[in-house]
């Protein structure tokens, strides 16, 4: 049976009974695919008893849009914002917008290509802020193309690099991904965990090669 939405409230007025084959093919093909998009129920009534929002992957290429978004991640952490700038360019056009809108609360940590070298404006405003971390990697392929946002580990923002010869991000960027599956936030939440503790080694051993030499 196949039936006309109403609005809330009124009667049904109109309904389709049919066994033909056809029909009820057709009908099964729209339930199957609606079934395999659906989120099982006991998931659902804990995302609402939990205030959780349900699970999401997006890709994003409207440059605003993908702005507008990392502002909105950055503003709404609670704990702890990671990120990871793939080069020296993006860091400069996005950090001190970036951190304007953190909480002043929140733990911020960044990951940065070696070779940086901070101009004093910048330098000078992350000095002000002792919840600022900054360590240096050396750049891979992995991570050439690619500045990621993390908050609270819940939400990821992963977001093309497209000609990083522009002043600004808007024609910088390309695409990105925008995610609160916690195996797709896992991800770039391991990358960075693994490059931050890879940084403090190297920079360990150069402080000793220092000592020793």
């Amino acid at each position: 049976m196949a039936t006309v939405v109403m609005e809330e409230k009124k009667p049904l007025w109109h309904a389709i009974v049919s066994n033909a084959k056809t029909f009820v093919e057709g009908q099964e093909s729209v339930f199957d695919a609606l079934w395999s998009k659906a989120s099982p129920a006991e998931q659902r009534i804990r995302e609402i008893e939990e205030g959780l929002k349900p699970a999401f992957i997006e890709t994003i290429s409207n440059p605003s849009e993908i702005e507008n978004l990392a502002i909105d991640l950055v503003k709404s952490a609670k704990e702890e914002i990671m990120i990871i700038f793939s080069t020296a360019n993006a860091f400069e056009r996005q950090i001190l917008r970036l951190l304007e809108e953190t909480d002043p609360i929140v733990k911020v940590r960044i990951l940065v290509p070696a070779d940086l070298e901070l101009k004093d404006s910048i330098t000078n405003k992350l000095d002000e802020n002792q919840r600022i971390e900054i360590r240096y990697f050396v750049n891979s392929s992995l991570q050439t193309r690619l500045t990621t946002l993390i908050g609270d580990r819940k939400y990821s923002l992963v977001v093309e690099l497209k000609d990083d010869r522009k002043d600004n991000s808007y024609e910088a960027i390309g695409l990105a991904t925008y995610s609160n599956s916690e195996s797709t936030v896992w991800t770039p939440a391991s990358i960075f965990e693994i490059l931050w503790i890879k940084s403090e080694l190297e920079n360990e051993e150069r402080i000793n090669q220092k000592a020793g030499s």
